[in-house]
């Protein structure tokens, strides 16, 4: 996952559908639910549409204006001011006083006692849901970021960088004003991306070449309805994402060496900007469960009984997703009419992502075990497949009390 990745913007040449993992049937349910940016599983869906080669390695999807990466507003900022779990509070803040479960992560707080006063220009200034590459360099190099670099400065800026449009579809009855009955009558949201944004991934040599091989002007199908969006190559994101990664990775090897001197000098957040699928199977009298959280179920918490790295979680409401499997034939389906060499696309178990912006506090760095692509035995690790398909991508930030 550490080699080079090139980058590509791929800018729609219209509207774009993508429903997210919860069950749909028309008829039964009357608005299909959506999600975007699109998921990893369906950006490979369509490279390997376009290119017909499977193990691509994807860094995405993520939102890009004018040739510059954008990344999803932390969750742990209240407008422009930072959470601080209360274990890392000095000892004379009152917040010290509360009581809570040790076995779930610490409660967030503002470090300040006294709520600042806005003057009447703030208050009518909005905030940015997305924050460009320069921003997010400078909150990982620095550890903070200020006022200016969350309130939106012009009037694009303040704006989704999408709009919504809603569509509904119905099948009618020969000669007749209803609907059928056997089709049913359902709505769903498309998306229209607004001038001068599109998305951007990152893919791996082997698929960069494949890329290269096609035509100069390179057209992909990219979601719901076959609607077509143009793939073409931005180097300059390249050298935005390496920025960003060495950084980050600079952050992680220095909290290793403080923690040597000083345990509370290894204190150090991560920013989650893409979903991260952090799930585990456990086995329930006698059955296997998979349950999926907001956390790696590897980092344990510091204040429990198994005493971990783990402080703090800043995060929102999770994302359902659904991939596709294919297998064989005989190994789904038992009718002779289908040929044995018959590969079936399966809908596959959902799961539940933690949101792009979510931030995790660490009192010590660790890395997740989707990050290993071979096991100590040197077996694969079947969950790296998360990683590969462009999910549970961090940045590793200092952390610095104001």
């Amino acid at each position: 996952m550490d080699s080079k990745m090139y980058w590509y913007k791929v800018t729609p040449l219209d509207i774009l559908m993508f429903r997210d993992g919860k069950p749909f049937t028309p008829g039964e349910r009357a608005w299909a639910t959506s999600n975007f940016p699109p998921s990893g599983q369906t950006m490979i869906g369509s490279l390997l549409a376009l290119l017909g080669k499977r193990g691509i390695c994807l860094k995405g999807v993520f939102l890009c204006y004018q040739d510059e990466l954008f990344f999803h507003r932390p969750f742990n900022y209240v407008k422009y001011c930072p959470l601080v779990p209360v274990p890392w509070l000095d000892h004379a803040h009152p917040s010290h006083y509360m009581i809570w479960d040790n076995d779930r992560p610490a409660p967030l707080v503002l470090p300040d006692k006294e709520e600042k006063e806005e003057d009447a220009q703030e208050e009518t200034k909005q905030l940015r849901q997305f924050l460009p590459f320069t921003t997010i360099k400078k909150w990982i190099t620095t550890g903070l970021m200020t006022k200016t670099d969350f309130y939106a400065q012009t009037e694009e800026e303040a704006q989704t960088p999408w709009t919504i449009e809603t569509r509904p579809h119905n099948s009618i009855e020969p000669n007749k004003r209803q609907v059928k009955e056997e089709s049913g009558y359902f709505v769903e949201n498309a998306v229209r991306l607004r001038n001068g944004w599109s998305l951007a991934i990152g893919v791996d040599e082997l698929t960069h070449h494949a890329i290269e091989k096609m035509d100069n002007f390179v057209t992909l199908r990219l979601g719901g309805e076959g609607h077509h969006a143009i793939l073409q190559r931005c180097q300059i994101l390249d050298d935005q994402w390496t920025q960003l990664e060495e950084v980050s990775q600079k952050n992680f090897r220095q909290a290793e060496e403080r923690i040597a001197s000083n345990p509370i000098d290894g204190r150090i957040l991560s920013f989650l900007v893409t979903p991260g699928v952090f799930e585990r199977i456990h086995n329930s009298n006698g059955r296997s469960i998979s349950r999926c959280r907001s956390y790696p179920w590897e980092w344990k918490l510091g204040g429990g009984i198994h005493k971990g790295s783990l402080v703090s979680v800043a995060t929102d409401k999770p994302i359902p997703i659904t991939g596709r499997i294919r297998q064989k034939a005989k190994l789904v389906n038992e009718d002779e009419s289908i040929p044995a060499n018959h590969r079936l696309s399966i809908p596959a178990p959902q799961v539940f992502a933690a949101p792009p912006g979510s931030v995790y506090y660490l009192q010590r760095p660790e890395l997740l075990f989707q990050d290993q692509e071979l096991l100590p035995d040197r077996r694969k690790n079947k969950v790296h497949r998360w990683r590969r398909l462009g999910y549970s991508e961090m940045f590793w930030i200092p952390f610095e009390a104001k």
